[in-house]
């Protein structure tokens, strides 16, 4: 994928399948197969709703909507 549709996804919500946790929150993919981080742990296993805020390196990074 080129940089300028990582840029597209940014204020979009996707759902995400958290598998991991970081050191600085919890880690998963959308279905489009990006991976997403937030700044909250604890998250494994879990499908939460993501508004993309920001690129973060090769990925992207959100906020959790509840």
């Amino acid at each position: 994928r080129g940089l300028g549709d990582v840029y597209k996804r940014q204020g979009k919500t996707f759902p995400v399948l958290f598998e991991r946790d970081r050191k600085d929150g919890s880690a998963g993919h959308a279905p489009n197969y990006m991976e997403v981080s937030v700044a909250r742990e604890g998250l494994h296993n879990e499908v939460k709703n993501v508004k993309i805020t920001a690129v973060d390196g090769g990925g992207l990074r959100g906020e959790l909507e509840e």
